[in-house]
């Protein structure tokens, strides 16, 4: 088996989710100081905006009692008059997946699927046998049975915490970068455009790798050039394509003085491939569609990411002294297994990742196929589950654009039918 050099307690905390609580307090010391997070004033305060509710939003109310079915607003009526066209960029500093108290159920999250699961409702699939936990939604019909998840198993391997996430942005070693663009600057806009951008933090800038976030507004954070569209035409006139430009010796590339570099020159910035060109403003909340999202999770040596589908965003919309925020934020989807599985061997694997049979591997596939609770796309309740909800509530603060980067993709160094992306939930076939 194949353990990150930083995984000295990986093993037993993986062990811990098969035996018990027994190796809690081992394994809880994998990861130094766990509490050290700057997050600014007042985020996820009771008394702060809170998310907005489902009597402001599309599906609200009706249903059983206790079943308010927590959606997002309707848009408004008509714009506010505004001839003011406004643009600026966040990144994410905090993220919340809802995994610390879970009494009453996931409290952050969308109820994306109508349905309030074990609140005089039944799931909105057919939970397959494997499908053995049967997460409830959390009030309001929430569906975040990744909060569910997460805390069962970071009390065996705390790096899988939204602390330790927080921790990973507030550092500069990974976030999301969110561009609001036409905005009028009022509380109702009939139409902005939301652009979603993906940084691996200040470390992926090979201009300038050790700079550290000042929070300050004027952070250019890297941008990886796998979440734009290219440019047509390709890469630059007498620029290497790839990773390209290198300098000798390893050192700066030569574009760093002031040249154009591949990336700028074959990727669009103004086209990422995640976000909503058709977003609006109803009551100062923005709110998005995401057919297809992604985020970028981590610590200072691994990084993974988390792709989404059939997604929403909202955010409060704050002017502040700084610059431009969004506020009280909440992302919301579902996450298919298959592509949960290549984040379980990313998050556990060296480079390459784990592979089907690796012990490590199969632990947190096992984990992930217990909490199926959704469906990826269109289905009813005779539909097996192929996906686990997904809720994030997150700060983000005024920030920029910054260089492109390119950087290899991980890919699967696997044996043919070993390969994490083509496995699933299902038991092998009994050769007997």
């Amino acid at each position: 088996m194949r353990i990150g050099r930083s995984r000295g307690g990986l093993l037993l905390a993986l062990l811990g989710l098969v035996v018990g609580p027994a190796l809690v307090a081992a394994a809880s010391c994998v990861v130094p100081g766990f509490e050290k997070i700057d997050a600014p004033p007042g985020a996820f305060d009771a008394g702060a905006d809170a998310p907005p509710d489902a009597d402001a939003g599309a599906g609200g109310g009706g249903g059983e009692p206790g079943c308010e079915h927590v959606r997002w607003p309707d848009p408004p009526d008509a714009s506010d008059p505004s001839d003011a066209s406004i643009e600026f960029v966040v990144a994410l500093r905090r993220v919340d997946l809802g995994e610390k108290d879970l009494d009453a159920g996931p409290d952050v999250g969308f109820d994306l699927d109508e349905r309030c699961t074990c609140r005089g409702q039944g799931s909105s699939c057919k939970e397959p046998g494997w499908a053995t936990e049967n997460p409830c939604d959390g009030p309001g019909g929430r569906d975040n049975a990744t909060a569910l998840m997460h805390g069962y198993a970071q009390s065996f391997y705390p790096v899988l915490s939204s602390e330790i996430y927080s921790q990973s942005l507030n550092d500069g070693y990974a976030s999301v970068l969110a561009r609001v663009r036409d905005y009028n600057g009022q509380p109702n806009d009939e139409q902005v455009e939301l652009g979603l951008y993906l940084s691996g933090g200040f470390a992926r800038d090979r201009c300038d790798p050790n700079v550290v976030p000042q929070w300050d507004g004027q952070d250019r954070w890297p941008i990886d050039v796998h979440g734009l569209a290219p440019k047509d035409g390709g890469a630059c006139d007498g620029a290497a394509g790839g990773e390209g430009g290198g300098g000798a010796g390893g050192g700066p590339p030569s574009w760093c003085d002031g040249g154009p570099s591949p990336y700028e020159c074959a990727y669009d910035v103004g086209r990422p491939l995640f976000g909503d060109p058709a977003a609006y403003v109803t009551s100062g909340v923005l709110v998005a569609n995401l057919p297809t999202a992604e985020l970028i999770m981590g610590t200072e040596d691994r990084q993974f990411s988390i792709r989404l589908t059939a997604g929403f965003m909202t955010a409060h919309l704050k002017k502040e002294s700084g610059g431009w925020a969004l506020r009280n934020g909440v992302l919301a989807g579902r996450w298919r297994l298959q592509d949960a599985f290549i984040t379980a061997s990313n998050v556990v694997g060296e480079d390459g990742g784990l592979c089907v049979g690796d012990f490590a591997y199969e632990t947190l596939r096992n984990l992930m196929c217990r909490y199926a609770d959704i469906l990826t796309g269109v289905g009813g309740p005779t539909t097996p589950c192929d996906a686990v909800s997904f809720g994030m509530a997150f700060e983000s603060e005024p920030a920029q654009l910054g260089p492109l980067y390119w950087y290899p993709p991980k890919s699967s160094e696997c044996p043919p039918g070993l390969d994490p992306a083509e496995d699933s939930c299902e038991p092998e076939p009994d050769s007997g």
